[in-house]
C-alpha cells in the first residue's frame, strides 16, 4: 500500500529530525582537535562553500558523520515498520539536494530550505573554520554555537 501523503511527509519528517541531531553533534565532534586534522580537515580545503565540497570528505567523516546521521532515521523507522520505499526515496534526494545547496554559497529565493536556514550559517562555519555545526539552526541555537555567527552578521551590517 502507498502511505498517504501526511504520512510520506511524517516519515521524511522524522528522518530529518533525527539526521540534524546526529549530523549537529557528529559534526562538532569531529571537530575537535584530536579528530579534526586526521578525518574532518579534507571537506574544509574548500574556505568557500561550492556543491560539490558537500562530499568531499574522507572515508570516517563519510560512513561515521554523513552516512550514519543520514540513515538514522530511514533505520529507526524501518525498525518499528513504519517506513515505506517511497518515503525513503525521497528523503535520500531531498537530503543529498539540502547538502549541496547548502554547501553551494547560494540562496535561491526558490528553495523551500530558506524556511528554516540560511545558506549563509553555513558559509560562515567554512570561511571562520569554527561554530554553526548544523544543517539546520535548531542545535547552534540551543547550544549556543551559532553566537560567532551572529557577531558576524552584525558586524557586517554595521
Amino acid at each position: 500500500d502507498f502511505p498517504g501523503v501526511i504520512a510520506v511527509i511524517l516519515q521524511i519528517s522524522i528522518c530529518f529530525v533525527f539526521a540534524d541531531g546526529l549530523f549537529y553533534w557528529m559534526h562538532r565532534a569531529i571537530h575537535h582537535p584530536l579528530l579534526y586534522k586526521r578525518f574532518h580537515k579534507q571537506h574544509h580545503q574548500y574556505r568557500t562553500t561550492i556543491g560539490i565540497a558537500a562530499n568531499y570528505a574522507g572515508p570516517v567523516e563519510e560512513i561515521v558523520v554523513n552516512f550514519g546521521s543520514t540513515m538514522a532515521g530511514p533505520l529507526i523507522l524501518s525498525y518499528f515498520d513504519y517506513l515505506h520505499w517511497f518515503s525513503l526515496f525521497a528523503y535520500l534526494t531531498l537530503r543529498y539536494e539540502e547538502s549541496v545547496e547548502e554547501h553551494s554559497g547560494y540562496n535561491f529565493w526558490f528553495s523551500p530550505w530558506n524556511l528554516i536556514r540560511d545558506n549563509a550559517h553555513h558559509d560562515f562555519h567554512h570561511s571562520h573554520n569554527t561554530a554553526s555545526f548544523g544543517t539546520f539552526p535548531f542545535w547552534d541555537y540551543i547550544c549556543g554555537t551559532d553566537q560567532a555567527f551572529k557577531r558576524h552578521l552584525a558586524k557586517k551590517a554595521s
